[in-house]
């Protein structure tokens, strides 16, 4: 303790605790009183808001899973790839014919504990229209649908959820949409780890004329666009 002049002192503490307990007695002729501080010279640090990035990205279709099956039931269904192109509306024998459609969201999967998806949009352009598929069937319906790493017959069976229906005409040439079911659908699989988004496309009709009556998509032409943020 040293003195700074009168009324005054200097306490020098060594203490590596946030806070000190200071005691102080006094001492005269008239007795002796006692008083205590407690001391703190920590500052809290407020915990900093984590940094939320905004990512974006664009999935093409993968090429070696896409494809048709066409048929009217499990027993008779032929499954082919499609090379860059699959149908949906009926073949020149009144079969049936669906489309089928990959994303890989592998990548997606690997951020699956720090990403929150905010939006999601799958984007078809440029389809091609052969015969008269609206005649065939009135509506397009489009289904989360896992067939998994190949295409059979057996994928030609009832099933998957719907996540977007189309009303067919004669210029039905864009099937870009965004709907709450297929960003729900989509969460759901990076959430479990899923590699694979998988799409089914089929007309709920088919025509008895004897000819083709199909939409073509261009797997080219076919993309799944995500928005989604992740925190740093």
């Amino acid at each position: 303790m040293g003195a700074f002049g009168s009324k005054k002192a200097q306490v020098n503490l060594h203490s590596t605790d946030e806070t000190y307990t200071l005691t102080a007695t006094a001492t005269n002729s008239e007795g002796t009183a006692t008083d205590s501080i407690t001391l703190n010279w920590g500052c809290e640090v407020p915990e900093s808001e984590p940094v939320v990035i905004e990512r974006e990205v664009i999935i093409s279709a993968d090429t070696s899973l896409n494809g048709s099956i066409s048929g009217n039931k499990v027993a008779d269904a032929y499954a082919y790839t499609a090379g860059n192109t699959f149908t949906v509306g009926d073949t020149s024998e009144d079969k049936y014919a669906k489309g089928y459609l990959t994303f890989s969201i592998a990548a997606l999967c690997a951020l699956r504990d720090i990403i929150t998806i905010k939006e999601v949009e799958i984007r078809i352009s440029g389809v091609v229209i052969v015969g008269e598929p609206w005649l065939a069937g009135s509506q397009m319906n489009i289904k989360v649908f896992y067939y998994g790493t190949s295409l059979d017959p057996d994928d030609f069976r009832l099933g998957g959820n719907t996540v977007k229906v189309f009303n067919t005409s004669s210029s039905l040439s864009n099937l870009t949409f965004s709907t709450t079911e297929l960003k729900n659908e989509l969460k759901s699989y990076v959430s479990s780890g899923s590699p694979l988004f998988q799409l089914k496309f089929g007309l709920n009709g088919r025509s008895t004329n004897g000819i083709q009556d199909f939409y073509g998509i261009y797997e080219s032409n076919a993309s799944l666009y995500v928005k989604y943020e992740t925190a740093d």
